[in-house]
C-alpha cells in the first residue's frame, strides 16, 4: 500500500530549531520570509510516492507548498499572485531531489465579491458583552468591513464565498474562508497535460464563482 499524505518527514540529522526566526513555522499569511530564512532537510518516507507537490506537517498548505522544478516552470508561464522561492533538496535513500519551496505572501481578497458571500458567526464566537446570543447570519460588504468586524467578534465563519469575475491571475489566493489555493482553467489544464501529480482540483459545485468552504484547490 502506498501511502500518499504527509510524504516528507523533517531530516532529524540536520540541526535545525524550529523555535527560531529562520524556522519555517514563523511563516505568516500575507507577509514575506524573515531574511534568515531557511528550510529543515526532508526525507520521502518509506513506502510514500514522490510527486510534484509534496506534503509535510510542516508545510502550511493554505499559504505555501513543496513542488518539483517541472511544476515551477509550468507555474513560471502564468500569472501568479507574489511568492518568494526558495530552493531544497528532498532525499530518497541515496537520491536527493531537487524541489522548491514557494511562499505566497500575497493575499487576494479584492476578488471577493462580498455583498454576495455568506458570512455567520459561530458559536462561542459571538459578542462578550452579548453571551446569550447564538450562531447569526452577519453582513459583510468590503474588506475592510470584514476586518472591523474581526475586531468585534472572535471569529467569523464563511459558509460561501463569491469571487468576481475579473479574475487576471491564474494561481492566487485569499486570506478569507478555507480554501488553499484558487487556479484558472488555463492553467488546471496545462498542469494536466504535464502529467504532474500531489494536488487535486475542484470546480464550484453551484457555479457562478460561488465557492463551498472546504479547504480544497479550486478552478476559478
Amino acid at each position: 500500500m502506498v501511502k500518499t499524505t504527509p510524504q516528507i518527514e523533517v531530516d532529524s540529522s540536520f540541526p535545525y530549531n524550529f523555535r527560531q526566526s529562520y524556522s519555517i513555522w514563523n511563516l505568516r499569511s500575507g507577509k514575506k520570509a524573515h531574511a534568515d530564512f531557511k528550510l529543515p532537510r526532508f526525507i520521502l518516507k518509506k513506502s510514500c510516492k514522490l510527486t510534484d507537490i509534496l506534503d509535510a506537517v510542516c508545510i502550511k498548505k493554505s499559504f505555501s507548498m513543496l513542488c518539483s522544478k517541472a511544476f515551477l516552470e509550468t507555474l513560471n508561464k502564468f500569472k501568479t499572485s507574489e511568492f518568494q522561492c526558495f530552493s531544497t533538496i528532498v532525499s530518497e535513500k541515496d537520491l536527493a531531489h531537487e524541489y522548491f519551496f514557494l511562499h505566497f505572501y500575497e493575499d487576494y481578497d479584492s476578488y471577493i465579491d462580498f455583498e454576495n458571500s455568506d458570512f455567520f458567526i459561530p458559536p462561542p464566537s459571538i459578542k462578550a458583552n452579548h453571551p446569550e446570543e447564538d450562531y447569526k447570519p452577519i453582513s459583510i460588504r468590503s474588506s475592510d468591513e470584514y476586518v472591523r468586524q474581526k475586531e468585534e467578534f472572535i471569529s467569523i465563519g464563511v459558509k460561501k464565498l463569491k469571487l468576481k469575475h475579473d479574475i487576471e491571475l491564474d494561481l492566487f489566493r485569499v486570506n478569507i474562508g478555507k480554501i488553499n489555493f484558487f487556479i484558472s482553467e488555463r492553467l488546471k489544464n496545462a498542469l494536466l497535460r504535464a502529467g504532474q501529480t500531489g494536488f487535486s482540483f475542484y470546480d464550484s459545485s453551484i457555479g457562478n464563482n460561488i465557492f463551498i468552504m472546504d479547504g480544497r484547490i479550486h478552478t476559478t
